[in-house]
């Protein structure tokens, strides 16, 4: 991700803003290409530091699952020891003892489908919101360096995304996006205008494509998240399933003759 900024950086540069480029001293443009080498090495660490923290909750997860996992085994085994089938009693005592487990579980945020989803989105979603803060920095100063024109407003980038998204912006090479923006007025009254503005805009989809390995991991991501949506809808229906056992034995148990 830090080359591919980088070479956004280059692309903008060099093809987009050539003349703009050339005008610089061989001391600007070193400290430009610099200072988007240190946002590359910041957008590093940012996802260096999301891994960590999405490495160590998974690892509980884990962990949790390794603890109640015997516990279920001892459960079933006791459950086919017995001779004929479970009486309701014995069936009931033992799915409220599951249930509570995995209630236990459930809200420690550890181990249940759901929560394995959650983490998954948000770590997409990590990745994003680094991917478009990191954006807003190498546009910065491309803006500092004078490639890009310093009229643009603050928030000129989450507009282009928004713009983007409805399909009024036109994506250009890889992690690049060309779109019309309307410039600020300056102290001098002079009259706001449209101007044609080529932008770094970092997207996980094209990172990922210009990377055969994280191509082929994307893959494999996207088939196991296949996987957990069918496991999440299993594990849906089986607590639909308890609710309902435990609210049938809970009215056979209050339930008395007049």
């Amino acid at each position: 991700m830090a080359k591919q900024l980088v070479m956004a950086g280059y692309q903008i540069a060099t093809k987009a803003y050539p003349a703009y480029f050339l005008r610089l001293s061989l001391t600007q443009k070193q400290l430009l290409q610099q200072n988007l080498r240190n946002i590359g090495k910041q957008l590093q660490q940012k996802l260096l530091e999301l891994e960590s923290e999405t490495e160590l909750e998974t690892q509980q997860m884990l962990q949790k699952m390794l603890e109640i996992l015997p516990m279920i085994i001892k459960h079933k085994q006791q459950s086919e020891d017995k001779p004929g089938t479970p009486d309701a009693e014995a069936q009931r005592i033992i799915n409220q003892h599951l249930s509570n487990q995995m209630k236990v579980v459930s809200e420690g945020d550890l181990s249940n489908p759901e929560r394995l989803y959650q983490i998954q989105q948000l770590l997409e979603e990590g990745i994003n919101n680094i991917l478009e803060k990191m954006s807003v920095e190498a546009n910065r100063s491309l803006q500092q360096a004078g490639i890009l024109t310093q009229k643009l407003p603050p928030n000129f980038l989450q507009v282009a995304v928004q713009a983007e998204e409805k399909g009024s912006a036109i994506s250009g090479p890889p992690n690049m996006l060309n779109l019309l923006v309307e410039t600020e007025k300056n102290q001098k009254g002079e009259k706001s205008t449209i101007t044609e503005v080529t932008a770094i805009r970092m997207r996980r989809v094209e990172v990922e494509l210009a990377d055969s390995t994280l191509s082929a991991q994307r893959n494999l991501i996207r088939n196991l998240d296949g996987k957990i949506n069918n496991i999440r809808q299993q594990y849906q229906q089986r607590q639909r399933e308890l609710a309902v056992a435990e609210a049938e034995a809970a009215w056979r148990a209050s339930w008395y003759e007049d």
